[in-house]
């Protein structure tokens, strides 16, 4: 479709519906990384595990200078839902500190990421292309974070 014939508010709509979905995931993301990262022995992991949280913020930086482009904020994670996904990590690790337990636990919340930005993209079918860029990329860097994490299962 010519970008030039849908309505700019339909598409400044779907843009900064995408963008507070990478948002929140990204943010999401930081923040189960950070509960883990400090619980994790394996030096390895734990620097693979920094790197993410690394582009984490890279593309939630993105999100957030798009979002004020457009003269929004980026939306504030639920306090409970943070409090919970914390929790939730804690009651995981109390039952197997493993690598590989760990591993598959990053590994399920990257495919939760993934699974979340394409259903916002898929959504956001007028959002515009720079905010798609930025889905892609962050759904690209999620796969490969899980081929990377495989060898330690």
């Amino acid at each position: 479709m010519n970008p030039y014939l849908i309505p700019y508010a339909k598409q400044e709509k779907d843009t900064v519906e995408l963008l507070k979905k990478i948002y929140q995931t990204t943010d999401m993301g930081c923040t189960t990384l950070d509960a883990l990262i400090g619980q994790i022995e394996d030096g390895r992991l734990k620097d693979q595990l920094r790197r993410e949280y690394s582009h984490y913020q890279h593309a939630q930086q993105e999100a957030r200078h798009q979002l004020y482009s457009y003269g929004r904020l980026p939306p504030e994670q639920n306090k409970l839902v943070k409090t919970m996904a914390k929790g939730d990590i804690h009651r995981k690790l109390l039952m197997d500190r493993s690598t590989s337990h760990i591993s598959e636990m990053v590994m399920q919340g990257a495919s939760m990421g993934i699974i979340a930005v394409q259903r916002a993209k898929n959504k956001a079918a007028n959002a515009t292309q720079k905010s798609r860029q930025i889905a892609d990329h962050l759904m690209q860097q999620e796969q490969a974070k899980i081929e990377q994490l495989k060898c330690f299962l």
